[in-house]
């Protein structure tokens, strides 16, 4: 028996629809996950990072009907991390010669923001839809109705005479605002994310800003320019004295790191405290 409203039998219509669901449920989450680990794949291998070989076994392997998602969500509590889990859930699917090459340069922001992307994508286009269907319609009742009489409305109340199909026409303006707004934003949120650990790609050498370039293209988003690691902390300026606090403090459980960077230990139980 679900606990949340959204997935109730009964209820769940009232807050989406199934084709929704499928892109912003559990498994859709993943799919789209993995498809970024999988794109990721073909860049590095696109430009000699990692083996051919391997990107084909980590794109054959990522599905999350190959996962055992029971150990993942165990890793996740184990480690703490966001991805952790779901990395080696992978890893233990993906034969042992590709194993090391999964997610191998990637931070977990550069897989979820470039996921949120894709399903902006994906809702937007649910949405963009919709939003024609309704303003054909609307456009349809304005003509129809250009001279059916009804009364006006001013301040809750009864006004002078309008028509029905001016009212209509009223209605389809405002969606069509609504559609120039897609329109208009999806270029600046339609936009893939990779930098690594630090945001500085690094971990490519002088080959990360064609990684990067091949990694957007090969998802059909466009090239952020440069990494956006750091912006999300620019609305938190006393996160990183926070931080400082933390790695002083004492009797801290370190924990496993980037899920690319094993070799990295992050205070994880207080960051989620925090």
């Amino acid at each position: 028996m679900s606990t949340r409203i959204t997935d109730s039998p009964l209820y769940q219509h009232l807050w989406g629809t199934a084709e929704a669901r499928d892109v912003l449920g559990e498994e859709g989450r993943l799919r789209c996950w993995l498809d970024v680990i999988v794109a990721l794949a073909r860049a590095q291998a696109a430009t000699g990072v990692i083996p051919d070989g391997a990107a084909r076994l980590i794109a054959e392997h990522a599905r999350p009907d190959r996962l055992d998602l029971g150990y993942a969500a165990e890793q996740t509590r184990q480690t703490s991390h966001s991805m952790l889990g779901l990395i080696r859930a992978l890893q233990e699917v993906v034969p042992e010669e590709a194993r090391q090459y999964v997610y191998t340069g990637a931070t977990v922001q550069d897989i979820t923001d470039t996921a949120t992307a894709l399903t902006l994508r994906r809702i937007g286009g649910i949405v963009w839809r919709d939003l024609r269907r309704i303003e054909e319609r609307l456009l349809e009742l304005a003509v129809a109705h250009r001279d059916t009489v009804m009364a006006g409305r001013t301040h809750g109340q009864p006004g002078s005479p309008v028509t029905f199909g001016w009212k209509a026409a009223s209605w389809a303006d405002e969606i069509r605002r609504h559609l120039d707004r897609l329109r208009e934003g999806a270029p600046r949120w339609l936009v893939g994310q990779l930098g690594g650990g630090t945001g500085s790609l690094v971990f490519y050498g002088n080959q990360g800003l064609v990684v990067r370039a091949r990694f957007c293209a090969k998802l059909g988003l466009a090239d952020p320019g440069i990494s956006c690691r750091y912006f999300r902390h620019l609305a938190q300026p006393g996160r990183p004295c926070g931080h400082r606090c933390l790695r002083n403090a004492p009797g801290l459980h370190w924990r496993a790191g980037g899920a690319g960077r094993g070799h990295v230990r992050h205070p994880y139980g207080s960051r989620v405290a925090q």
